[in-house]
């Protein structure tokens, strides 16, 4: 047997196996490969062991994909109520198990061909949408439930946003946090909002972090978030100091040191520079962070 053709067979065996509905399968291939055709397969199977149709669920991403399945369904029925044998393999497998079907609608009365809605081919968010409506009390949203797109999210996030700024300084601890926070923002409440906004779109990287819902230890979670935080100003640090390192001079450090003194004088409280008397450049750990501050006060425009 050839290479070529010790893969088809192989290919074909795959194909079949997944045609066995006591068993759970994911099928990985390129595209044009025809995994649709053998999800139809499949789906048809399924069909021919259930009382009726909508005990049968198929979930796609999309309305386009979800539309293409069911009518590649409802033409796989045509074909075989015309008699229709199908020339390919796949085809043949396809019509077969499509005739399967067709008796079984004649017995329970179905009329799939004619009430393709009663095959239950969705996206998620439709499926999603249909529970909660069969269970509203279960679900806690009451009333129908719709879903919307992108855009229209957007928006909703940022309300929720705006919403949460609200109830933050509605709190006397809740709003000292959220100074701290606007303080870093140089008090732009819009960029707030859209930040928050833009975390909300990704709740899903960061909510396990805060040790919400999980049962995380939230001392542990912040203690690695704070851990992380340091990592980053350090490497930082230890870039700005390989450059003033490269590029300045003793006479610049005797410079600062001095300035730190006379501004440590004028203030009568302790200054960062003036701890530059061993006339060397501040390390990169979290203790040198306000040197390098100061530094940057000194050298930089307000």
């Amino acid at each position: 047997m050839t290479v070529d053709a010790a893969l088809l067979e192989s290919d074909r065996k795959a194909r079949r196996a997944a045609l066995d509905i006591a068993r759970s399968y994911i099928v990985q291939a390129p595209a044009g490969s025809g995994k649709t055709e053998l999800l139809i397969q499949r789906y048809l199977c399924l069909l021919g062991t259930v009382a009726e149709p909508e005990e049968v669920v198929a979930i796609t991403f999309t309305r386009k994909a979800a539309a293409e399945m069911q009518l590649r369904v409802v033409e796989a029925l045509e074909r075989a109520q015309c008699g229709e044998k199908g020339s390919a393999p796949h085809e043949q497998i396809t019509l077969q198990a499509a005739n399967v079907i067709l008796q079984r609608d004649a017995e329970r009365g179905w009329r799939l061909r004619e009430s393709p809605r009663r095959m239950r081919i969705l996206t998620l968010d439709a499926f999603c949408s249909s529970i909660t409506r069969l269970l509203p009390v279960s679900s806690g949203l009451g009333g129908a439930m719709t879903t919307v797109a992108d855009a229209a999210m957007q928006r909703l996030y940022r309300e929720a946003a705006a919403a949460s700024l609200d109830w933050l300084a509605g709190d006397d601890a809740r709003a000292t946090a959220l100074q701290r926070v606007l303080h870093h923002l140089d008090n732009n409440v819009t960029a707030f909002v859209e930040y928050l906004a833009s975390m909300l779109m990704k709740r899903d990287q960061w909510l396990v972090l805060t040790g919400i819902g999980g049962g995380e230890d939230t001392d542990a979670v912040r203690k690695a978030l704070e851990q992380t935080i340091e990592e980053q100003v350090s490497a930082q640090l230890r870039l700005v100091r390989a450059e003033f390192q490269r590029l300045a001079t003793s006479e610049h450090l005797a410079l600062l040191n001095y300035a730190g003194m006379n501004l440590e004088a004028s203030r009568s409280e302790p200054h960062p520079l003036a701890q530059l008397v061993e006339m060397s450049w501040p390390g990169s750990g979290p203790d040198d962070v306000a040197v390098w501050r100061a530094i940057a006060g000194v050298l930089l425009k307000a």
